[in-house]
């Protein structure tokens, strides 16, 4: 993913579920973020994980929209 935004530049908006293959969201956003700073996150979820929802807002989201 980071390969993919330092090759393309970075992207306005990247939309992230918390639950994905590979990685989960709190790990992509800090993975975003690093070398897109002023990229936006927003997480669309069905997951209403209070505490993960407080860890995606202080590492960059956006918005955690249930």
């Amino acid at each position: 993913m980071c390969c993919a935004l330092a090759a393309g530049g970075p992207a306005d908006v990247i939309l992230l579920d918390v639950k994905m293959p590979g990685m989960n969201g709190l790990e992509a956003i800090q993975a975003i973020k690093k070398p897109a700073p002023l990229t936006t996150v927003l997480m669309p979820t069905t997951f209403s994980d209070h505490r993960f929802k407080e860890q995606c807002l202080a590492t960059g989201t956006a918005s955690y929209l249930l």
